[in-house]
């Protein structure tokens, strides 16, 4: 079956099988900044869409942005005391 037909047939699980995908990358940022503005545009999309289950996971992620973007900083944290070590 090919992607045009899962289109046809099932439209709103390829939807929000897209939207989750998408989703990974919020993971590939390195800049706290971007990765924040990334998470509040794809929760706004997420509330945009007419899939419950994804609403309600875009509000949950709002909810938890703050201990989410925690982890930027904490990578940085730790690339600061690696190269203090370095040095």
């Amino acid at each position: 079956m090919s992607s045009r037909d899962l289109m046809k047939h099932n439209p709103r699980s390829v939807n929000a099988y897209l939207k989750r995908a998408d989703f990974n990358r919020f993971w590939t940022y390195e800049s706290p900044a971007w990765a924040g503005k990334f998470y509040r545009d794809w929760c706004a999309r997420g509330n945009q869409t007419d899939i419950e289950p994804m609403k309600d996971m875009a509000k949950t992620l709002l909810i938890h942005e703050s201990l989410l973007l925690n982890w930027f900083e904490s990578q940085s944290f730790f690339v600061r005391v690696v190269e203090g070590f370095n040095n």
